[in-house]
């Protein structure tokens, strides 16, 4: 994340040292509101290769609302860190919409009395598709994601498509295994299929890649997850037809348990 979103920051940081997420310390300065939906904040400690400790905040936007308190809110996190622990901050806000009026810093100015704060910003839509499939950063792909999903919105054919290249592009890539499941936990939320004859496809289309590519394990799981899906959905019409549970054990593959559970919910 950081070498994609912050080299300039990543190539000072001795990874060697690891990080810590500061849970307990972010919940002190963290700010009260009615939308915390809206947004994901993250504080991280590392260390620096001339051994100073250096802390991140990370505010991503998770929803494409246009007006927010964001620049506020930058800023209270700033100094509220800075105050109580005596810390200097790289703060960084993600955006993942497609808002032309993003802002970028927060303004005070009040009878010649002037602050002015900015805040680093990466806004995910504005990276160049070419440029982003060239790199090997899995965050490459994360951002493409999102960039895709803008652009097809409700667009299902669109979506398989965008979907569909996502995933061979990271076989082809030779990402580890968790890579690949994480990338893939993401493009499932940012690409979701209604159609489940087209997930069904689409799944079966990337076992034979994957298993071309020595990866099969991967998607393997995954299929077996869409599969599993499709299961439940003609168990429960079964069970709406008053069917037996053996038979539709024998017709889905699904556990006695399991169908018992789905008849006890419905």
């Amino acid at each position: 994340f950081v070498w994609f979103y912050m080299p300039d920051l990543a190539q000072d940081i001795d990874f060697s040292k690891g990080y810590t997420f500061l849970e307990q310390e972010f919940r002190t300065i963290a700010i009260e509101s009615d939308d915390t939906k809206r947004f994901v904040d993250k504080l991280i400690k590392v260390y620096l290769k001339d051994g100073q400790e250096q802390w991140i905040c990370i505010h991503l936007e998770v929803q494409f609302a246009k007006k927010t308190d964001f620049p506020y809110r930058m800023f209270r996190y700033f100094y509220r860190i800075y105050d109580k622990y005596n810390q200097q901050i790289v703060s960084l806000c993600v955006f993942t919409g497609d808002s032309q009026s993003y802002q970028k810093e927060f303004k005070y100015d009040f009878y010649r009395t002037k602050l002015l704060y900015e805040y680093r910003t990466a806004i995910l839509n504005e990276y160049d598709e070419e440029y982003l499939i060239s790199q090997d950063n899995p965050f490459a792909l994360v951002t493409l994601a999102v960039k895709y999903g803008l652009k097809s919105k409700t667009d299902e054919d669109m979506r398989y498509n965008f979907k569909k290249k996502l995933i061979m592009l990271m076989a082809r890539k030779g990402y580890s295994t968790e890579e690949i499941q994480n990338i893939f936990d993401f493009i499932e939320i940012m690409l979701e299929l209604e159609d489940n004859e087209k997930n069904k496809a689409l799944y079966d289309e990337i076992r034979t890649l994957y298993q071309k590519e020595g990866v099969s394990m991967v998607i393997t799981k995954f299929h077996e997850m869409a599969m599993e899906e499709k299961a439940i959905e003609i168990a429960k019409n079964m069970l709406q037809e008053g069917i037996d549970i053996e038979v539709i054990v024998k017709c889905t593959g699904l556990s006695k348990e399991k169908i018992i559970e789905l008849e006890n919910i419905n």
